[in-house]
């Protein structure tokens, strides 16, 4: 689907990257470069608001 699901560590600088429950980790941002998206694929901005 798309979603995160997992979490993890940076091997590069060592944060936490990914998220849970198809949300990602408030310090992270979508990266869009993989699939050329412009958003989070469960996001508000893909009108799922599931706040």
């Amino acid at each position: 689907c798309g979603g995160a699901n997992q979490e993890s560590r940076c091997p590069e600088c060592g944060e936490k990257i990914g998220g849970q429950n198809h949300r990602i980790l408030s310090t992270n941002r979508h990266f869009g470069l993989m699939d050329n998206s412009q958003h989070a694929a469960w996001s508000d901005e893909a009108n799922l608001n599931m706040a």
